[in-house]
């Protein structure tokens, strides 16, 4: 039982409180205090005598005062001192109802989040259901240190595992080879033989060669094409004003103008057209069917380029050149003589139509009207490509035969199984490692791994089915509980479908809402439509929350020897609400040790002193003195006459 706050040193506003008068705490104790005189500062150090944890201590440190914070509790037979950024002692039986309880465990701002439902599970659980949830946890956290140190072990086994044809598992269970050495041996003369037979396996073939043909019945027709219905003097008018006034670009400036031309009139100078021959020049030369004429014209002559391209010269030079390698390699295993070609005779033939071939065509895209005919330049070099291509065919025809005798080889000498070897000899050299002390230690200890972890699963499963069975009856008991509580409240919202997740790995308690007999998800920061966040008022909230704690206290075994404090309880309610919460408080106080009611509502502590007059009970203050903070007797009949 708390007896008495003897001194409070550099925590918030108590910056140099030691008591004075009777401050002695009862049974049920009032402590009246304005808004942001040390209420919070004072449930905060009762938490941490709770726990021990000097984070709710050392958080409130007071402000531009030198020195550590310190406190002295008076207890029943000794005294809890915090110095030195620890306590002497704990007081585990204080349960504390105040903002941290409902940041930690309900809500904070809007939102439940995800810790806050595996605080919340933690706290409904009780001290049973906490040490089955801890059993259950910790055969979890000893199954993942099993699985770390599997993967330890196998990341440890796999450093000397020789390529990737084994996995660990496999390795470990290599049997042991007797005569290893001379086993391993006697695999290495084999690929010695074998390494000759794969290398021939694997040689390619020769490649066949040839060259583009000519398309020469199209580039007759190409030069051959006109158009009857041009004027025949269009094309010399164009040309010869083009060549007279403008540059190389004339072309496509009048064939655009002509678009511009509306009911025969000038769109520079809007004067008359009609009759003008050089315009009737342009729109003959310009019109649809001379146009296509010049695209086609335009189209053999990318095809010719694209046909007798440098890269496919260089392609065909790279064939030949690959051939007369590959052939002196099968000299030294097939009886073959290679036909070799000229490259450079290639070459010339193919320069030189390629060039003729341009010429024909810049001169036809130049004059399009004009019918033409290949000369005898072009015409006896395009015979002399064809021979050209005579002595490729003939020179296709040698390969043809020497890739013949190549296969047969190839099939001559297949039957050995060069990969196989490989395989064999690197199991071998594996089955040599597996043995080796230090690895065999590594591979004895990752056997017996699995064995202790499918004993933990088994294990766990049985703690967390006996979890879930106690989890499930407590679940719907607080339902029942804290649906009470808000019906008796007034409240026309319910705490509905409880139950237990492992979200996460930890257990936490997943709920719902029911409102207006509409099921409402708790939802977060980035749920939208009805949820926690806009459906419930901050009356409603803190409702739920003071719902939560008192179902708790419920279900407490052992409130008989507990020290409950509640910390500003009403703030946020109702008339009704707050009745209500008076006379949990009072019901409270007759059931437990020892009660601490810590507001800011005077007249709720009046109220709370006319109810509990049966008791033992202190009513005190905390005050203002300076820029401090002290605790001092309360006459709080006299306070609110």
């Amino acid at each position: 039982m708390l007896k008495k706050v003897i001194t409070i040193k550099n925590v918030g506003k108590f910056s140099s409180y030691s008591c004075y008068g009777d401050v002695e705490l009862c049974q049920f104790n009032l402590i009246y205090a304005d808004n942001g005189r040390g209420k919070t500062t004072l449930a905060a150090i009762l938490r941490s005598l709770k726990t021990g944890e000097c984070e709710f201590i050392e958080e409130r440190s007071t402000l531009s005062t030198p020195g550590e914070p310190e406190v002295k509790m008076l207890l029943n037979d000794s005294a809890a001192t915090f110095s030195n950024n620890s306590w002497n002692t704990t007081l585990p039986e204080l349960e504390v109802f105040d903002a941290t309880f409902i940041d930690d465990n309900v809500y904070s701002g809007n939102y439940v989040e995800h810790e806050h439902k595996k605080n919340f599970h933690r706290f409904i659980m009780g001290e049973e259901g906490v040490l089955q949830a801890e059993k259950v946890e910790s055969l979890g956290k000893d199954i993942r240190n099993i699985n770390k140190e599997i993967k330890e072990r196998k990341e440890e086994i796999a450093k000397h595992i020789l390529g990737n044809s084994l996995s660990v598992d496999q390795f470990v269970e290599l049997p042991p080879v007797n005569s290893i050495e001379s086993e391993i041996e006697a695999k290495e003369n084999e690929i010695v033989t074998l390494n000759q037979v794969e290398d021939i396996t694997k040689k390619p073939l020769l490649k066949q060669i040839t060259l583009p043909s000519i398309p020469t019945e199209a580039l007759e027709e190409i030069f051959a094409k006109t158009i009857a219905n041009v004027l025949q003097d269009a094309e010399k008018r164009v040309q010869e004003h083009i060549a007279l006034c403008m540059d190389k670009k004339g072309e496509n400036w009048i064939e655009q103008g002509l678009d511009y031309i509306k009911e025969d009139s000038c769109p520079f100078c809007g004067e008359m057209l009609t009759g003008n021959r050089l315009i009737e020049a342009y729109q003959a030369y310009f019109d649809t069917e001379y146009n296509n004429l010049k695209e086609s014209i335009t189209k053999f002559t990318e095809k010719i380029r694209n046909l007798l391209s440098e890269n496919e010269i260089l392609s065909i030079q790279s064939d030949i050149a690959s051939n007369k390698q590959l052939a002196d390699y099968w000299t030294k295993y097939v009886d073959i003589e290679h036909q070799e070609v000229s490259f450079d005779e290639i070459k010339k033939s193919w320069d030189s139509i390629r060039q003729l071939l341009q010429e024909h065509l810049q001169k036809k895209a130049a004059a399009p009207l004009e019918p033409m005919k290949p000369n005898n330049a072009l015409r006896r070099i395009i015979e002399s490509y064809k021979s050209t291509q005579g002595k490729m065919q003939k020179y296709n025809e040698s390969i043809n035969q020497i890739n013949f005798q190549i296969n047969k080889k190839k099939t001559a000498i297949e039957g050995g199984n060069l990969a196989q070897a490989k395989q064999d000899l690197q199991k071998l050299r594996n089955q040599q490692i597996r043995y080796r002390s230090k690895v065999a230690t590594l591979c004895n200890e990752i056997k017996d791994l699995p064995k202790r972890k499918e004993k933990l699963k088994n294990d766990k499963g049985q703690a967390q089915e006996a979890f879930n069975e106690l989890a499930t009856s407590l679940l719907a008991d607080y339902q029942k509980s804290i649906n009470n509580h808000l019906e008796k409240c007034g409240d026309t919202f319910r705490f509905v479908e409880p139950k237990t997740s492992y979200r996460g790995g930890t257990p936490s308690t997943e709920y719902g809402l029911l409102i207006a007999g509409e099921h409402v998800k708790l939802g977060g920061a980035n749920t939208s439509g009805p949820s926690f966040k806009n459906t419930l008022s901050g009356g409603d909230k803190s409702t739920l929350a003071f719902a939560f704690f008192i179902a708790r206290l419920d279900r407490d075994p052992d409130l008989r020897n507990k020290i409950v404090v509640f910390d500003d309880p009403v703030s946020s309610l109702d008339i009704h609400r707050k009745t209500y919460t008076q006379q949990q408080i009072i019901r409270i106080g007759r059931s437990c040790k020892q009660v601490l009611v810590m507001t800011h509502d005077l007249y709720f502590a009046r109220q709370l002193w006319d109810e509990a007059k049966k008791l033992n009970v202190k009513t005190l203050q905390i005050k203002r003195c300076g820029n401090c903070s002290e605790i001092d007797e309360l006459n709080i009949e006299e306070k609110t006459r």
